[in-house]
């Protein structure tokens, strides 16, 4: 609306980094059907779970696109979406690449031709995930939480120059304001 292309002008013309947040389709679909009953549907109904994930995902697209068509350039989408909790994915590396790895390449895409980056923010173990979000496109991860297990001196020689990490400071620390 009105209200996020106001944002959009006043933090461009302040030169400051700028994302958007148009809803990642994995989240959505877990915050829609609640998180038991949605990895339910990804096992016994795919056809069901990724119909809603395709849905989600062409609403992102097309109001990225109208944002872009409209002349508006922000920095980078944030995909916000705990697909991982402490002891790993929410799901399979298979199902991501089956069901989901699609529609997060076409968001990469769109992203790559406006000179975008596409971000995720996603807490729990994620040593698993990263390869498969180098693949499907992500330019940077956070906020690896350090209590989860992640730790940027050994994830950042894995991977190289093929994403960047954001963050790895303990939750715990910054809550005592230690």
């Amino acid at each position: 609306g009105a209200g996020v292309r106001q944002a959009l002008s006043d933090v461009a013309h302040r030169g400051e980094f700028c994302t958007v947040s148009p809803g990642e389709p994995v989240w959505w679909v877990l915050r829609t059907l609640g998180m038991e009953n949605a990895l339910l549907a990804l096992a016994a109904e795919p056809d069901f779970f990724c119909d809603m994930l395709q849905a989600q995902a062409q609403l992102g697209l097309e109001l990225m696109r109208r944002l872009l068509s409209e002349g508006y350039r922000p920095d980078a989408i944030l995909f916000s979406s705990d697909l991982c909790y402490r002891n790993g994915m929410l799901f399979s590396p298979a199902d991501y690449r089956r069901h989901i790895m699609h529609l997060h390449r076409q968001f990469a895409r769109l992203c790559h031709e406006h000179d975008m980056l596409l971000l995720m923010h996603c807490d729990g173990d994620v040593r698993q995930f990263i390869p498969l979000l180098i693949e499907a496109g992500f330019d940077c991860i956070e906020p690896l939480e350090a209590r989860a297990g992640n730790d940027v001196r050994q994830l950042k020689p894995l991977y190289g120059d093929s994403i960047s990490f954001f963050g790895n400071i303990s939750m715990d620390v910054l809550a005592t304001g230690d």
